[in-house]
């Protein structure tokens, strides 16, 4: 009889034992499954078909797509986009975001823009822009990027631009500030507004850029929020080239960070 008890008594306690330790692995997995996911487009536009000289995008944009993937971004990189490209791959970057409000997204685009009417316009490599039409029909703009990103409605957005920001048709160009972002979101630029001497300065040359080389350094720094990153990586190469000041513009109401 006794015998008979301590069996019943241990089967008893192995049952509740395995029936915690499953609750306490299904707890477990429902946590994880519930962490934001993180999402990433990376775009370097290098060589054009109608313009001499190359902008060294390539390599930039390929060492950003291994850094974001360290971070545990589900990455996208597309190189040398054609227009309808570059408007596929910013339509499926968005899908991903809306598939939950948690979702984190990055862009990162690095290649021949301009800033016209306070607005980055990305040009695909197939397009030669003469004047403002052109520019309205056959290219990407930054605004096109935060309106499907309102759309996306997900909980933060970095959006990150080595580019340059000079105006050529000489357009009125408006304040900064006057860009509506979508809730949660940085911007960083390369460059400050009217500047286009560093990335004239480096073209054709083989390697990676001081922004993206310090980038890619910062934004895998334990620790750091995405504004301590901003910080950082201007004082960097403010040491190295004072005529190169970085630019951000934000409306963030917390502190994110990329790698704690």
């Amino acid at each position: 009889m006794k015998k008979y008890l301590f069996i019943t008594l241990s089967i008893s306690i192995f049952f509740l034992l395995s029936c915690a330790n499953i609750k306490r692995i299904s707890q477990n997995q429902n946590i994880k499954n519930s962490e934001p996911k993180r999402y990433a487009l990376v775009i370097g536009n290098e060589t054009y078909s109608h313009y001499k000289k190359n902008i060294p995008a390539k390599k930039d944009a390929e060492l950003l797509y291994k850094t974001l993937l360290k971070l545990k971004f589900s990455t996208d990189i597309q190189i040398n986009t054609n227009y309808q490209k570059m408007r596929l791959a910013i339509d499926t970057f968005i899908n991903n975001l809306k598939k939950d409000t948690s979702n984190v997204g990055l862009f990162y685009y690095t290649g021949k823009s301009f800033q016209i009417n306070n607005n980055n316009i990305f040009v695909p490599v197939e397009i030669m822009i003469k004047d403002e039409s052109d520019f309205k029909n056959k290219t990407i703009d930054l605004k096109y990027l935060l309106n499907k990103l309102k759309e996306a409605n997900n909980s933060f957005n970095i959006i990150i631009l080595d580019v340059s920001r000079t105006n050529p048709f000489n357009l009125p160009v408006t304040s900064l500030n006057q860009l509506k972002l979508p809730k949660n979101t940085f911007i960083i630029y390369s460059l400050s507004p009217g500047n286009s001497v560093y990335r004239e300065r480096l073209d054709e040359k083989p390697f990676n850029t001081d922004f993206a080389i310090e980038l890619s350094k910062a934004i895998q720094t334990r620790g750091l929020s995405i504004q301590q990153i901003d910080k950082r990586v201007r004082n960097i190469l403010y040491k190295i080239d004072d005529q190169q000041v970085t630019w951000s513009i934000s409306n963030l109401n917390k502190d994110f960070f990329l790698n704690k």
